[in-house]
């Protein structure tokens, strides 16, 4: 008989959900982030992405799209790194933030929790 244990239960959600936040992650860039570029036109991190993904077609623009992500959750790193201007910062509106962030956020939980869930079975089984 199959044993599935609670670790297993968690494994199988979160690899479920991968497609589900995928997709949100997907169409929340597609919509959004010409604006956000422009809200953040002057910074040298959406210049010098531009550049160097600009060419990868969609993924290019997920990746664009998280680093701004990125950019809005470390403000000051990027800051002090000369990625981000505070005033393009200031230009982000509470509703684009409300869009942005759940979408990454829920990626981030979703990959963690897989490797989480599949190292504590490949540990428990040795």
């Amino acid at each position: 008989m199959i044993e599935i244990g609670i670790y297993e239960v968690a494994t199988i959600c979160t690899i479920a959900a991968q497609p589900v936040v995928l997709i949100w992650v997907a169409i929340v860039t597609h919509r959004n982030l010409e604006n956000l570029e422009a809200v953040f036109s002057r910074s040298a991190l959406v210049e010098y992405n531009q550049i160097m993904f600009g060419r990868w077609g969609f993924p290019g623009r997920v990746v664009r799209c998280g680093a701004i992500f990125m950019a809005c959750i470390r403000p000051n790193w990027h800051m002090a790194k000369g990625f981000l201007e505070r005033d393009d910062l200031c230009g982000m509106t509470k509703r684009m933030k409300l869009t942005l962030y759940p979408p990454f956020i829920a990626m981030f939980v979703v990959v963690i929790g897989t490797i989480v869930c599949g190292g504590v079975i490949r540990w428990s089984h040795r």
